[in-house]
């Protein structure tokens, strides 16, 4: 019996998402006016849902709750989305795909159950007919988007990405680390923004300032790279994954809730497999049983023409060597180097948390980002006084900023012109109410 190099449960989800496409076609103009009032009328209740402290977790990004109305309200479609991210998964503290899948289904239901028994009866009132059976009123929930992950030890440092002949974007995020040399904190292959297809990524979750805290809630630790595998609508159909249903056969076929069994589905090995096959990432401390999809000679040496058994453990104690070799990783030509910024991150997390920062540690963050100023000091520092200079003499010659100048000084005499002709109004408003009466 040859070695399955692919171990499901060594995998787990990190993202999903779902849309509710709301039916307006075949239908009369009065039916699809009704239904755009109602999709309007429940977006507000939706969002009050997933505030709840049972779903204060799943994402409903649509809603702007600061200004209370919808984000895509202009847009011709009629849609719900809702996105299951690592912070939900964090807090049912799942590790393993069958059962993130299964946590993920439940919190699917009552969400469907709840978008349903409002959007019907809404029908019901207004139509005075049940239309839940109706084809034409039916509300088409699809899956969009599924991460599928995993955790690995070491870091990227000499790593080779493997993909498919036909992917041509390979991008490196780097850093400088204390000594001055360049560290590399994350790998793309594919295109991230593209709306089919998968975007695979590696990168190094101590650099990853969002996911720090859900990945500490999850994994009890930072020390690691993650791989992950974002699958977008074209591929999702190309395993006949389109409605939330079909994901959950496809993840669970054959595993029964709260039943252990040593046969994963192999449905999911078979995706797990052709992901890897699109696009990976080979680390140094990866395991030659890892290594063997990707490495002709490796697999010719663990799955050999003449049947054996033999464990994961014992194989990997066994074979010590390393002769390894990819036959389809990139050229140095096709690989674009990107330095990595915090700045984006940093932001979010001071708008989101800076709140709770004293005056004394305001202080000390912006003594770690600019040092200890000095003004006495930069008086006396030509470069400095010199920088001003320049500045100042750019000012004099910039038409655009003439142009500024201008503009401001003409509001500044109509601003000084309209408060002084509000004084002598109040003064003449006062002069008549101090008047003597006779």
């Amino acid at each position: 019996m040859k070695i399955d190099a692919i171990r499901p449960r060594s995998y787990f989800l990190d993202y999903i998402k779902v849309n509710w496409k709301f039916p307006l076609l075949n239908m009369t103009l009065h039916a699809r006016n009704e239904v755009k009032i109602i999709y309007k009328k429940m977006i507000p209740l939706v969002n009050d849902l997933v505030s709840t402290r049972e779903f204060d977790k799943v994402n409903f990004l649509q809603y702007d709750n600061d200004k209370k109305r919808d984000v895509l309200a202009l847009q011709r479609r009629k849609d719900i989305q809702m996105e299951w991210s690592g912070k939900f998964f964090a807090k049912h503290l799942t590790k393993k795909i069958v059962d993130d899948t299964y946590v993920w289904y439940d919190s699917f239901l009552k969400i469907n159950q709840f978008i349903e028994q409002k959007f019907y009866r809404a029908l019901h009132i207004t139509l005075g007919k049940d239309l839940t059976s109706h084809p034409t009123f039916r509300i088409k929930c699809t899956v969009s988007r599924v991460d599928i992950a995993r955790n690995h030890r070491g870091d990227l440092i000499n790593a080779t990405p493997v993909m498919n002949q036909n992917i041509k974007e390979v991008v490196y995020h780097e850093t400088k680390n204390k000594k001055g040399k360049p560290y590399v904190t994350g790998i793309g292959i594919g295109k991230r923004n593209a709306e089919s297809g998968i975007f695979f990524r590696a990168y190094d979750k101590r650099y990853d300032l969002d996911g720090i805290e859900s990945s500490l809630d999850r994994f009890k630790t930072i020390y690691y790279v993650r791989k992950e595998w974002e699958l977008k609508r074209k591929a999702l159909r190309r395993w006949h994954i389109v409605t939330p249903e079909d994901f959950l056969r496809t993840i669970t076929d054959g595993i029964r809730k709260g039943v252990p069994t040593m046969h994963p589905t192999r449905s999911l090995t078979e995706i797990i497999y052709r992901l890897r096959k699109n696009s990976d990432c080979i680390m140094q401390d990866d395991n030659m049983l890892y290594r063997s999809i990707h490495d002709e000679l490796t697999r010719d040496q663990i799955n050999k023409e003449e049947g054996y058994t033999l464990t994961e453990h014992v194989f990997n104690k066994a074979i010590k060597r390393d002769y390894s070799v990819f036959t389809k990783k990139p050229s140095h030509k096709m690989i674009k180097r990107k330095w990595w910024n915090p700045m984006s991150r940093l932001n979010g997390i001071i708008e989101k948390k800076g709140h709770y920062l004293d005056a004394e540690e305001i202080l000390i963050l912006m003594t770690k980002l600019f040092g200890n100023l000095n003004v006495n000091e930069l008086k006396n520092d030509d470069e400095y006084q010199n920088k001003i200079k320049d500045v100042m003499a750019f000012m004099k010659i910039d038409p655009s900023i003439k142009q500024s100048l201008k503009e401001i000084e003409a509001k500044k005499k109509e601003v000084y012109k309209h408060t002084q002709k509000l004084v002598k109004q109040h003064k003449k408003n006062e002069a008549a109410m101090s008047f003597p009466k006779t």
